[in-house]
C-alpha cells in the first residue's frame, strides 16, 4: 500500500520514495500548476512506483509511463 504526501519542497514537483512507499508532491505545484501538469506529475511518480527503484528513467519506466498516460520524460517542462 502506497501513501501520498504533500511537501513544502520547491526542489521537486514530485518524488517517489520506495523505502516508505510514499509519493511526495510539491504543495505549491499542486496549488499553482495547470491541471494537466499536476496529472502528469502524479502519473510520472506512479510509473516510478510500478517500475521499481532500479528502473530510474530507463526503458522499463518509460514503457510504464506511456501505458498509464504519463509523458515519458525525466524532468518537467511546462506545456506551451
Amino acid at each position: 500500500e502506497w501513501n501520498l504526501r504533500f511537501d513544502e519542497s520547491i526542489r521537486f514537483l514530485g518524488k517517489c520514495n520506495y523505502r516508505d512507499k510514499t509519493i511526495h508532491l510539491s504543495r505549491s505545484h499542486t496549488l499553482d500548476g495547470k491541471d494537466s501538469e499536476i496529472r502528469d506529475t502524479i502519473l510520472h511518480e506512479i510509473a516510478h512506483a510500478l517500475a521499481g527503484p532500479k528502473a530510474r528513467h530507463g526503458p522499463k519506466w518509460k514503457t510504464i509511463a506511456k501505458q498509464i498516460g504519463a509523458k515519458p520524460r525525466a524532468s518537467f517542462k511546462p506545456d506551451t
